[in-house]
């Protein structure tokens, strides 16, 4: 039976964990993770760093390099939205602006 071999196998594995070891806490960092793709080129336009990718074709196509790349294309004031709600009106109507404008 899978079940039994499952949890004999688990048994097994924590009866040979000391119990000093789990009471150990454990370790939080110190500084807060910031990922690289997400940092600031500068500060005054919050602009992103657009990660160079090594294949042409299908590499400008992940979310890692075209995220930062349309969120740098947004008006300054769409950036700047300080909620979810207010963002996302803000960005249909820009949305909204690129389609349909006169120009």
């Amino acid at each position: 039976n899978f079940l039994s071999f499952f949890v004999g196998k688990v048994n097994k594995v924590r009866s040979r964990i000391s119990p000093s070891a789990l009471s150990l806490p454990l370790p939080t960092p110190t500084q807060p993770v910031i990922l690289d793709i997400f940092a600031p080129v500068s500060t005054d336009q919050l602009l992103l760093v657009i990660p160079r990718s090594k294949i042409k074709f299908r590499g400008y196509r992940t979310f890692s390099v075209l995220a930062p790349k349309h969120r740098n294309n947004l008006l300054l004031h769409v950036r700047l939205t300080p909620s979810l709600v207010v963002f996302k009106t803000c960005l249909k109507t820009h949305i909204y602006l690129l389609a349909f404008s006169q120009d």
